[in-house]
């Protein structure tokens, strides 16, 4: 039996990681109307997690763990 991972509401794609989360959400504000629905902050004032609205989409971008090393086909 398959197991649905992707929670609802939320795209196929819904997490990213990037150290540019800032610049990362002012550019999708500026092309796509982008809203910022939640933001935590890390110790250096950058976020180390959002929650954002595309249209009727919502997605999650988060700082990538220190100790452990990213990949992603997606370069922010």
């Amino acid at each position: 039996m398959a197991v649905d991972t992707v929670p609802a509401g939320f795209p196929a794609i819904p997490i990213f990681t990037t150290l540019k989360g800032d610049e990362l959400y002012g550019f999708l504000e500026q092309v796509f109307e982008a809203r910022l629905l939640d933001r935590h902050s890390a110790p250096d004032g950058g976020p180390a997690y959002m929650t954002i609205r595309i249209g009727d989409s919502v997605i999650s971008v988060m700082r990538p763990l220190e100790d452990r090393p990213t990949r992603s086909a997606l370069d922010i």
